[in-house]
C-alpha cells in the first residue's frame, strides 16, 4: 500500500543527507526536468510516494517546471541576468541573489576590463567559444544581461551545479 506525505525541506535536511549545497533555484529546476530518484530538500513543496519495499519516488506538479529567475531561454540561446562584482579577490561564480546570478572577477571596472574578464570566465566555465557569448545590456553597470548562443537552459544549469 502506498501513501503520500507532503514534505517541506530545508538546507539543514539537505546537509544531513549529504547532498551538495546548490542554490534552491538550480536544484528545483534540475529535479523537475530530470526527475531524479533522490529527494530534493529545497524550500519547495513536493510529494513523496513510499511503498512497503522502501522505494521512494518524488512527484512534482507540472506547474513547477520553470527555470530559475536569473535564466531565460530563447530559440537561439539563453539569457543570463548577472550582478558583477569587479575588483574581487578571485574569479568565481556565486549564488543567485534575487533575480540575478552573482559573479566576481578580479579585473577592475576600467576600459571594460571587467566585462572582458566576465565573458572569458563564462566561456571557460560553460566550455563554449568566446564569440558565442554576447553582452546584451549593462556595459557600464554592475547589472548585466548576457546571451549565450547555442546553449540550452538545461545544459547551462547542469554546468552551474558542477561548480
Amino acid at each position: 500500500m502506498r501513501g503520500f506525505s507532503r514534505v517541506r525541506g530545508t538546507a539543514r535536511r539537505q546537509r544531513e543527507c549529504g547532498q551538495k549545497n546548490h542554490s534552491p533555484q538550480i536544484l528545483k529546476y534540475l529535479h523537475t526536468r530530470q526527475n531524479h530518484a533522490h529527494a530534493d530538500f529545497t524550500q519547495t513543496n513536493f510529494l513523496i510516494e513510499t511503498s512497503l519495499a522502501d522505494s521512494t519516488r518524488i512527484h512534482y506538479p507540472e506547474s513547477k517546471m520553470q527555470a530559475p529567475p536569473f535564466l531565460r531561454e530563447d530559440s537561439t540561446g539563453v539569457f543570463l541576468s548577472i550582478k558583477l562584482q569587479p575588483h574581487a579577490s578571485m574569479n568565481q561564480i556565486g549564488q543567485p541573489i534575487g533575480r540575478e546570478l552573482r559573479i566576481k572577477v578580479t579585473a577592475p571596472p576600467v576600459d571594460s576590463a571587467a566585462n572582458e574578464a566576465l565573458l572569458r570566465l563564462l566561456a571557460g566555465h560553460f566550455d563554449c567559444p568566446r564569440n558565442q557569448i554576447e553582452l546584451v545590456r549593462g556595459q557600464t553597470s554592475r547589472h548585466k544581461l548576457i546571451k549565450l548562443h547555442g546553449l540550452t537552459a538545461e545544459t547551462l544549469l547542469e554546468k552551474l551545479s558542477q561548480r
